[in-house]
């Protein structure tokens, strides 16, 4: 489904994060709901490229998820697609998200941008748009999942884990603390521990934020600590 084309200028002076290096153009979203879609080898090319084999989950998985998309078993899933408007086979960047309606979360899987299209402001862009059509499906909560940085914070390994969640707090979302949270995916027996990152809608504290997560993300969420929000 296509949305109208909205003004770039219209996000940079909406978003929290400051200025952004798009210039000032039109872009298209549109939502990918079948692999007979001519921007599903591209999306799942951006998706492949973008994100390590522990954290990915296999394109057979994604193709399901499609089909339960196509045959309306999925409501809450949404797969996005970001193009420029006069260019709308180039695709910019992909995001995969789900909201819960009883627990009022939209679950933020994956957002990458294009690899040489990175630094001039799409991503900001397109987590806006996550946001939107977020709030806009009743949402209180946005939750990613972000890697863990190495302890050793001089190691070239930490610096995208560290840039990554100064990126989400720029845009407004929080460290949870206190938490254990780990993924597994399909394409490795590996289970990995993640940071997890929200944004409230409305006021809510760490406990609050809790309470909504744990019935959605079960035996890969426990408690280990006081609970906290910071960012």
């Amino acid at each position: 489904m296509d949305l109208p084309c909205t003004p770039l200028s219209h996000w940079q002076t909406t978003l929290r994060s400051g200025r952004s290096k798009t210039p000032i153009s039109t872009l298209r979203f549109s939502e990918i709901r079948s692999t007979d879609d001519p921007l599903w080898s591209e999306w799942l090319a951006i998706y492949t490229a973008s994100f390590p084999l522990c954290q990915r989950m296999s394109s057979g998985y994604l193709e399901g998820v499609l089909r339960q998309v196509a045959g309306g078993e999925a409501p809450g899933v949404v797969l996005l697609a970001l193009t420029e408007a006069d260019a709308p086979d180039r695709l910019l960047g992909i995001a995969y998200f789900e909201t819960t309606v009883p627990q009022s979360v939209t679950l933020l899987w994956y957002i990458a941008i294009r690899a040489d299209r990175r630094g001039a402001g799409h991503g900001m862009v397109l987590y806006a748009e996550v946001r939107r059509r977020a709030r806009e499906a009743g949402a209180r909560l946005l939750v990613m999942e972000v890697e863990i940085p190495p302890a050793e914070e001089t190691c070239d390994a930490s610096e995208l884990p560290r840039r990554r969640i100064a990126w989400y707090r720029r845009l407004g979302a929080s460290l949870l603390g206190g938490i254990l949270y780990t993924i597994g995916v399909d394409t490795t027996p590996e289970v990995t521990e993640m940071h997890l990152m929200v944004e409230r809608f409305e006021p809510m504290d760490a406990g609050q934020v809790y309470a909504r997560l744990e019935p959605i993300l079960r035996s890969r969420l426990s408690q280990i600590g006081e609970l906290t929000l910071f960012g």
